[in-house]
């Protein structure tokens, strides 16, 4: 299946990245793209208000940073001429891959977060910290 450019897949590039699992991340560092992500910051809706941090496709303008998850606000890095340059290459992160056009909501990424609540998920990070600046 090909890359959705309907208005609604796009305006959602636009507004904000969609969160890959930690093996997703890691493939995306994998494939070079350590220096396009960034790791955001989240107070989790679960375990009394644990915090939460992921690596997810930078906003344009702010890869490699760290910010909260009301900084991970606009355009994809990943979103090329209306379309997701990851999703051809089999990469597209877990979020954007299971939206439905009439159906968006924060289901999959509250899911997606869970999963960075790990030592693989702090590992990744540690990875992520080191492969950004090389």
């Amino acid at each position: 299946m090909g890359s959705c450019s309907c208005d609604v897949c796009v305006n959602m590039c636009r507004t904000r990245p969609c969160w890959p699992t930690p093996e997703q991340a890691a493939a995306l560092m994998d494939a070079g793209y350590a220096r396009r992500l960034s790791a955001v910051q989240v107070i989790a809706y679960t375990e009394r208000g644990s915090r939460i941090t992921a690596l997810v496709p930078a906003v344009s303008g702010k890869e490699g940073m760290v910010q909260d998850d009301l900084g991970a606000v606009g355009q994809c890095t990943f979103l090329d001429n209306g379309l997701c340059e990851l999703h051809d290459k089999g990469l597209k992160p877990l979020e954007g891959q299971v939206l439905m056009h009439d159906k968006i909501s924060d289901a999959p990424r509250l899911k997606i977060m869970e999963q960075w609540k790990s030592s693989a998920g702090d590992k990744l990070l540690w990875r992520w910290d080191a492969e950004k600046l090389t």
